[in-house]
């Protein structure tokens, strides 16, 4: 109990002040007094000789001015010590009270004790509900507790634990309470209302009227009764008495209060431990069930976690490697295949944690070396709380001699070892339906070899073929595993892109990458002879992701395409599709506009405020504009990606880094600017470059910016790439007075303990959440806890993208301080920005 020598010091300190002041008014008395008496004795006399000449007469009117003197004074001391006993009388009785009150509370305080310390020994909801009665009555001073539970159709408690005196009373005082003039009765507020009912004297309570009698007989004259809670309903009522009316004070009553809420604590927490035991009972009755299943399937069935722990196999498993059940629990799974194999396994296993599913066919390694051909299929599972592969193993000896026999006469090219045009129209094929349903772009790629003719026609068919040998060398090299590289023919060969994108726009760039890399490979010198022959192709490119193309007719496309590469020169790369070639066109016109664009300062800086939770600018954040002359005003969603991919995004932040930095400084010239500050965001290219520290350094150097007013806002990604690199920047800018923001909060996947690692100052609440957080509570929930844990952690909190005004008010509610979106403004150029800001600093809440 902290507050208990405080509040001890405090009731001596006010005894201390009603003696001094006693003391004081006593030396006023006796001043007064002493004068009185003084003028009296000097003046009454003088004036009794001016009306008095007979001196018996005078001398006893002198005696009985004295007997008077002596009779008004000893009244008036009389009067006086009276008030002065009554006053310390006043301040023993109050002292005694304060003594009875800070009892009461240790008797409190010692029950919570007892009570909390049977929470954790419990072994049971029955024996919970009697030490907690028990030790209300017992440490708490209460005449007598009882503690009751209530079902869905129960209108009235149940009791189940009590303790004290007067519990014979318990049925009369539930059955027989009364009813207020709207017809409630005391269970109604504890268990319908959820709320606290007290009754300081039951001699004037109108719903104990009933049981009055007997609370009196049974020294029964307050009381109360509180709410027991179980996930968030009322389950039971917990009732205190006491053998003094008035008894149940503020403390008191919030003291009761914190006992309900631990021992609904507990409560929650037998309940918790019931769900797990038969949780565990059912799980174990389910492993056992499972198991049998797993050792009655044919091949090797297997369960292990992406660490690549093996959780669970069959006795097939056991049979088939070798291995003894320890042996497999202590081994990985890549153990049971060579190193040849290892890399394709690995490439099968990330495909199933990324993709959900995956199959490959492997050469299983037993114990004593011997390898067996196994077909194998993975599924992402959960099991056991975590992410797992669940695999099945079946033996495919006979089937892959068979496969290998009729696959190498029907489906490669003899020469090269390529797939032949059959197997490359398949997969084609194939590629095309997958593409379909998953949504993603592939491309084919139609590739001839420039003047072949001529090498066959002039240096013989033996020069041609080891030409094309080592093409399709270079061709296999130039793809990703899972691409198809074949002969369509002749001098011509097709590479089958899968998978490129989702978006159009991506997908024709990774096709111009993939094919541009081919082209360079082409211009490879070939040794032929003992001479470099230099040779080059011409490359067609059609993209697919529509199921109703074939095969065929993509081919066809790429065939044209490629025509019209050799058309435009040779060595060069041409898409058959007039608007993919546009886009690729126009991605190329407006790289080039953006390198002309950052060398004649076409960009600009748009400012949108930050107010707190008064409406106020404390700041804003820069956003880049791009100014084009021929097209107007671009949008950063426009050009950023591609600066990006074009390796501009480094110099178009250093630009708009120093032009932030210029503007702080010029800000620091008006008393209306002078104390904002702004918000730059970086690049995870820009913030990854080794001289970024001196980069910003330099501008806040070279413009002189007062410290704290430059923020930087990071994302979530970009830091957690290398938390302790990005760490050691942080802190060396966080030294120069440099703020670092985390955009975009609530967004990423990575786990909150970086939090406690990083020097940040701000958290940015993702807009996402704040648009959805009035319609869905869950949204709703995720704001409150950002906020209260940034309240937590110390560090400040903004919501951007506020464009309402129950938004802005509900975000208040919640304790959130500051505030960015159009609700507030608009990101506008500097001019319109310092003109609203002087005009109207505050914004509309």
């Amino acid at each position: 109990m902290p507050w208990l020598p405080d509040l001890v010091t405090a009731l001596f300190k006010r005894q201390r002040r009603k003696a001094s002041r006693l003391q004081s008014r006593a030396w006023r008395i006796a001043g007064v007094y002493a004068t009185i008496s003084i003028l009296w004795i000097v003046f009454s006399d003088q004036i009794l000789t001016l009306f008095v000449s007979d001196q018996a007469l005078l001398l006893r009117l002198s005696v009985y001015k004295g007997v008077g003197f002596v009779i008004f004074t000893s009244l008036l001391l009389l009067l006086m010590m009276r008030r002065t006993y009554g006053a310390i009388e006043a301040g023993y009785d109050n002292l005694k009270q304060h003594k009875q009150e800070i009892e009461r509370g240790n008797r409190l305080y010692s029950a919570l004790s007892h009570i909390n310390q049977s929470i954790v020994a419990a072994a049971d909801r029955q024996q919970l509900f009697d030490k907690v009665s028990q030790s209300l009555v017992n440490y708490g001073g209460f005449r007598m507790a009882w503690i009751g539970t209530v079902g869905e159709a129960q209108s009235v408690p149940e009791p189940l634990a009590w303790s004290g005196d007067g519990t014979s009373c318990i049925n009369d005082i539930i059955q027989h309470s009364g009813h207020d003039a709207r017809g409630i009765n005391p269970w109604d507020k504890v268990i319908n209302d959820g709320v606290s009912y007290v009754c300081n004297d039951v001699l004037f309570d109108p719903l104990s009227k009933l049981w009055r009698h007997e609370a009196i007989k049974q020294d029964l004259q307050s009381f109360t009764s509180l709410p027991l809670r179980l996930e968030g309903k009322v389950c039971g009522v917990l009732s205190v008495y006491a053998n003094e009316p008035e008894f149940f004070c503020k403390r008191e009553l919030s003291l009761l209060e914190e006992v309900a809420i631990d021992v609904s604590f507990g409560l929650e927490s037998f309940r918790m431990a019931n769900e797990r035991y038969e949780a565990e009972t059912t799980a174990r009755q389910e492993s056992q069930f499972s198991q049998a299943m797993l050792d009655s399937m044919p091949g090797i069935v297997y369960f292990y976690n992406e660490a690549g722990h093996f959780l669970r196999w069959n006795k097939n498993f056991e049979t088939v490697s070798g291995y003894s059940h320890d042996e497999v629990a202590g081994m990985h799974p890549l153990q049971f295949f060579d190193d040849d194999e290892k890399r394709l396994l690995e490439l099968a296993i990330a495909r199933v944690f990324r993709d959900g599913e995956a199959a490959v066919e492997a050469s299983f390694m037993a114990k004593n070396g011997s390898k067996v051909p196994y077909f194998f299929t993975g599924r992402s599972v959960r099991y056991k709380g975590q992410l797992c592969l669940a695999g099945v193993g079946i033996n495919i000896s006979d089937r892959i001699a068979a496969e290998d026999r009729i696959e190498q006469l029907a489906f490669y090219d003899p020469l090269t070892g390529l797939p032949n045009r059959r197997l490359m129209q398949d997969r084609l094929q194939h590629s095309i339906a997958t593409g379909s349903r998953q949504r993603k772009y592939g491309a084919l790629l139609f590739i001839d070899l420039d003047n072949f003719k001529t090498l066959n026609d002039t240096k013989g068919h033996n020069i041609g073929d080891n030409l094309l040998t080592m093409t399709a060398q270079r061709l296999n090299g130039c793809v990703r595993e899972g691409d198809t590289v074949a002969r369509f023919g002749g001098d011509e060969f097709v590479v089958i892109l899968e998978s490129l994108s989702d978006n159009v726009e991506q997908a024709v760039n990774n096709a111009e990458i993939a094919g541009e890399k081919i082209l360079r490979a082409m211009s490879e010198p070939y040794p032929l002879q003992g001479e470099d022959y230099h040779g080059s192709a011409s490359v067609g490119v059609s993209l697919y992701g529509d199921r109703d193309i074939s095969a065929h007719e993509l081919i066809r496309r790429a065939d044209t395409a490629m025509y019209q590469a050799k058309r435009s020169g040779r060595n060069t790369l041409y898409f058959y599709d007039p608007a993919m070639q546009a886009v690729l066109e126009a991605r190329l016109q407006m790289e080039t506009d953006l390198r002309l664009a950052l060398e004649e300062k076409q960009f600009c800086l748009y400012y949108q405020p930050q107010v707190d939770n008064e409406g106020n600018v404390v700041g804003a954040e820069a956003l880049i504009r791009w100014m084009c002359p021929t097209k107007g005003l671009i949008p950063p969603g426009d050009f950023i990606p591609l600066a990006e991919e074009a390796g501009l995004i480094v110099p178009i932040g250093n630009w708009v880094l120093n032009a932030a930095c210029r503007k702080l400084k010029a800000w620091e010239n008006s008393a209306l600017t002078s104390r904002l500050q702004l918000a730059v965001n970086v690049s995870a290219r820009q913030f990854h470059q080794d001289d970024f520290v001196r980069q910003v350094l330099d501008a806040i150097a070279t413009n002189n910016v007062r410290r704290g007013s430059l923020k930087l806002e990071l994302t979530e990604s970009l830091i957690l790439d290398n938390v302790d690199s990005a760490v050691e920047k942080m802190n060396a800018l966080g030294d120069a007075g440099v703020r670092f923001s985390m955009d975009d909060f609530g967004t990423g996947y990575s786990s909150l303990s970086y939090l406690t690692q990083l020097p940040l100052h701000q958290l940015k609440i993702d807009q996402s959440f704040v648009h959805k957080m009035l319609d869905r509570s869950v949204n709703a929930v995720i704001v409150q806890t950002i906020i209260g844990m940034a309240n937590n952690l110390e560090i400040e909190v903004i919501a951007e993208g506020v464009e309402t005004t129950e938004q802005f008010r509900f975000l208040k509610d919640l304790g959130c301080p500051l505030f960015q979106g159009y609700h507030f403004g608009k990101p506008v150029p500097e001019k319109e920005f310092e003109k609203a800001l002087s005009s109207s600093p505050r914004a509309t809440s």
